[in-house]
C-alpha cells in the first residue's frame, strides 16, 4: 500500500529532474549557436543574413528534439553585433512550459590602415 503513495511522487520527481535537465540543455544550444552566430556576423564583410543562417544552421543540427520553433534576431551596426535566439523547451509534463533564450554581443572587425613606415 506505501508503494501506491511513494512512487507515484518517485516518478514525478525523476520527470522532474528529466525536465531539468532538457531546460539546461536547450539554454546551452541556445547559448552556443548564439555565440557562433555573433561571430560569424561580426567578421570583416559578415552580414545579418550570415549571422542568421549560421544560427539556423547550428539550432537544426543540435536543437531537435529539445527546442521547438527556435526565433533568431541578428542585428549588426558599425561597432556591434547582437544575436537573440529563442525557442520553446519540449516539455515533459503538460503543467509547465519553458521557453530557452539567449543573447550574445560582440564586436564588429573592420579592416583599418595601419602606421605607413
Amino acid at each position: 500500500m506505501q508503494y501506491a503513495i511513494t512512487l507515484p511522487a518517485y516518478m514525478a520527481l525523476l520527470m522532474l529532474i528529466v525536465q531539468a535537465a532538457i531546460y539546461f540543455h536547450a539554454e546551452h544550444i541556445t547559448a552556443a549557436a548564439a555565440a557562433e552566430a555573433v561571430t560569424t556576423a561580426g567578421v570583416d564583410g559578415g552580414t545579418e543574413d550570415n549571422g542568421r543562417d549560421e544560427a539556423t544552421r547550428i539550432l537544426s543540427a543540435t536543437a531537435s528534439g529539445f527546442l521547438l520553433n527556435p526565433a533568431v534576431e541578428v542585428s549588426r551596426d558599425q561597432d556591434l553585433a547582437t544575436v537573440r535566439i529563442s525557442g520553446r523547451v519540449v516539455s515533459l509534463l503538460p503543467f509547465i512550459h519553458l521557453t530557452a533564450s539567449s543573447v550574445a554581443h560582440g564586436p564588429v572587425e573592420r579592416l583599418t590602415a595601419g602606421d605607413a613606415r
